[in-house]
């Protein structure tokens, strides 16, 4: 299988205020931009979700992203992004992204998706004027360590942990950097 994206969305928006997720910004939800952004370069998309969450589950399903539930999202992000890496574990590699953050380009999914095709790095982290940002990239041998991650931290603990896994690739898009978490991140 190619590599392919998974967007972790099954977070609770406490800081938006409200689901940002369907807060609709020019005329449609903000995970949509997100997934229509990666649906440009990965024919196969995934979204994590929270149990029963049916209008998340039919915007992704319009985007033509596969929905997957994860059934302990509320432990933390962590768990969102194990039950995501699972599900697409037959994957060459992942791109993993994050979907509130619809800023990021084309080019930049495409560049950390060819840096992780190259190899041998098993990851691919983005640097935009040398701060570290998301998506990142990971080859398959870190499926299963990230099958296994707890908390809120999603990641964070590998990449600290196994440094000589990573590599940067610069760019200069400023959207790997910015994030949506409060009303006036919008702006």
């Amino acid at each position: 299988m190619p590599i392919a994206a998974l967007i972790l969305a099954a977070g609770a928006s406490r800081r938006f205020g409200s689901d940002k997720r369907l807060h609709e910004v020019g005329g449609k939800p903000l995970l949509a931009h997100t997934l229509a952004r990666y649906r440009e370069v990965f024919e196969r998309v995934g979204v994590t979700l929270r149990p029963g969450e049916s209008d998340i589950k039919r915007l992704a399903t319009t985007a033509g992203a596969l929905p997957i539930t994860a059934p302990d999202a509320h432990l933390g992000q962590g768990r969102s992004l194990a039950h995501g890496v699972a599900a697409l574990a037959d994957a060459d590699g992942l791109v993993v992204g994050l979907g509130d953050m619809p800023f990021v380009q084309a080019d930049t999914l495409l560049a950390i998706a060819n840096a992780l095709a190259r190899g041998p790095a098993q990851v691919i982290r983005p640097r935009c004027n040398g701060r570290p940002g998301n998506p990142i990239g990971f080859a398959p041998p870190v499926f299963d360590a990230l099958t296994r991650i707890r908390g809120d931290q999603g990641a964070r603990d590998l990449l600290r942990s196994r440094p000589d896994l990573v590599e940067y690739v610069e760019l200069a898009d400023s959207g790997v950097l910015r994030d949506v978490d409060r009303m006036e991140d919008l702006e």
